[in-house]
């Protein structure tokens, strides 16, 4: 599969059955379309911005034009990482909409039949293929969004230290500037 993971590419895909679904591709361009339609900037990275972003283990060495070049970097790197978390949410609540109304379809399907028990129901659901591609697809999504939640975190974290090691060098600037006056 060719689709990326927050800029990179994944080199194995997670289920040989789990395939990019047109809805899916209509979603993300249904997407593109209001924020285009809004006027709004897209966050954008590449993807060697990405694999080069380092945090520094310590921001106190920072000259003062590298750490404000950190803070721009994290910046972006949040910016993009909270657009691709606002994707991620639409494309999983979609996926898991899709898995309920399908469910739900079938139930109504196998209890218009006749002959079956809830529990016989409950175990057709279980066992049905589709229905189980629904539910996979879903829990991927939902999968995909937790991690891109636990690293915008992460990235936060980055940017707050920085943010910081700044706050910390005004204050020592403002306190020179008043030791001598």
């Amino acid at each position: 599969m060719g689709d990326s993971w927050l800029g990179r590419e994944r080199e194995v895909p997670l289920d040989d059955e789990i395939v990019e679904e047109p809805q899916s591709v209509t979603l993300t361009e249904g997407i593109s379309f209001v924020v285009r339609k809004l006027g709004l900037p897209v966050p954008q990275m590449s993807h060697a911005e990405i694999a080069q972003a380092e945090v520094p283990k310590d921001p106190s060495n920072l000259s003062d034009n590298d750490l404000t070049g950190q803070m721009s970097l994290w910046t972006r790197i949040m910016s993009y990482t909270r657009y691709e978390l606002g994707k991620a949410d639409v494309e999983k609540t979609a996926k898991l909409n899709q898995y309920n109304r399908q469910r739900a379809l079938l139930y109504l399907e196998l209890r218009s039949q006749g002959g079956n028990t809830e529990e016989e129901i409950r175990q057709k659901l279980k066992s049905n293929v589709q229905l189980s591609k629904h539910l996979k697809a879903a829990e991927v999504a939902a999968a995909r969004y937790k991690l891109l939640e636990a690293l915008f975190f992460g990235y936060r974290q980055n940017y707050t230290m920085l943010s910081r090691e700044l706050t910390k060098r005004g204050l020592n600037v403002f306190a020179e500037v008043a030791d001598t006056e």
